[in-house]
């Protein structure tokens, strides 16, 4: 079963790229929205939709930080990786990862994979 990925980017051709890296793996299927706002409103109206959700932290309307803080006090605990060109601090927001730019995106899969497999490893921990 592919994974569903929620990724948020507002450049169009990293968006472009990132989505086949991911796809290509065979592991994941991507969704693709460009702003913040878009990202909210179809993270909340589908939960069940994605499995996992890759944010840009400087994007149109609402920063990738300000998604995820709003996710996570509505309850919504699914794994969370922001993407920014500059460090951030992801401890405040909730975000399970961070990934600085640039990157080599044909290793996002393998980093997502850890990411998924860290965070499942926590959930069985804590049942």
């Amino acid at each position: 079963m592919k994974r569903r990925i929620l990724l948020a980017e507002d450049d169009p051709g990293l968006a472009q790229v990132i989505k086949i890296c991911l796809e290509s793996a065979g592991r994941y299927r991507v969704t693709v929205v460009n702003n913040g706002q878009e990202a909210l409103k179809e993270a909340l109206s589908t939960p069940s939709s994605h499995d996992l959700l890759i944010l840009d932290e400087l994007m149109p309307h609402l920063h990738g930080q300000e998604i995820c803080t709003k996710l996570r006090h509505k309850g919504d605990q699914r794994p969370l990786i922001l993407l920014s060109a500059k460090e951030i601090d992801v401890s405040h927001c909730g975000a399970n990862a961070f990934i600085e730019k640039p990157f080599d995106p044909r290793q996002l899969p393998s980093q997502v994979d850890l990411i998924i497999q860290r965070f499942e490893g926590s959930i069985r921990a804590a049942a």
